[in-house]
């Protein structure tokens, strides 16, 4: 009767271990405990360290470039943006949003002053898209470039169908990411590696 008793204990003893052991290996796997590793791909360029106080997000640089805080505008048609954190060089800018909310419509595809005179399709411009991850958000990378030339007038990231990316849209923050000027393909990787170094601090 007591080793009976023994043997019910050891079994219901190694089924709690098994079952504590298993919970705790799904939460770690659910939350890691450790960040990706930001490995960019220019290796030669000089990374600093940038921490927004407001929105406690971080991310990396080229120290040669500049960092700002653009300040609160005021509403306009298409945008309502709160808190801007950009960074520039020469003929291009790294532009993210917080807060802002897009009404829905997309001001840059074949938008004449982007995109020039419209040919007789009315194609001038096109996109290409790819999926990213950002902020923990999956995301669609946009690039839009002129037909004309191949150049790159804009990226957007975005949910897909949406503008902008974050919690559902009656919540906050939602962020917008952009790059700007007329130099991004020359910098798309590099532009490509700041956001990838972006994390919750």
């Amino acid at each position: 009767m007591n080793k009976r008793l023994v043997l019910n204990s050891l079994v219901i003893f190694l089924i709690i271990c098994a079952g504590g052991g298993y919970y705790y290996w799904a939460r770690t796997q659910a939350n890691p405990t450790t960040q990706q590793t930001f490995t960019p791909q220019n290796t030669a360029i000089n990374w600093s360290d940038y921490t927004d106080a407001n929105t406690k997000i971080s991310f990396k640089y080229p120290s040669d470039w500049t960092v700002s805080v653009v300040p609160e505008t005021s509403a306009a048609t298409d945008t309502n943006e709160t808190h801007q954190i950009s960074i520039k060089s020469n003929g291009v800018e790294w532009l993210l949003s917080v807060d802002s909310l897009f009404t829905g419509f997309d001001p840059y595809v074949n938008n004449p002053d982007y995109c020039g005179e419209q040919n007789d399709n009315n194609t001038v411009c096109d996109v290409i898209t790819s999926n990213k991850n950002v902020l923990e958000y999956s995301v669609e990378k946009r690039v839009y470039y002129r037909l004309a030339d191949n150049k790159t007038y804009y990226v957007l990231f975005a949910s897909p169908q949406n503008h902008g990316f974050g919690p559902l849209l009656e919540d906050f923050p939602r962020y917008n990411l952009v790059y700007l000027g007329d130099s991004i393909d020359a910098n798309m990787s590099i532009l490509d590696d700041i956001t990838s170094s972006i994390r919750f601090n």
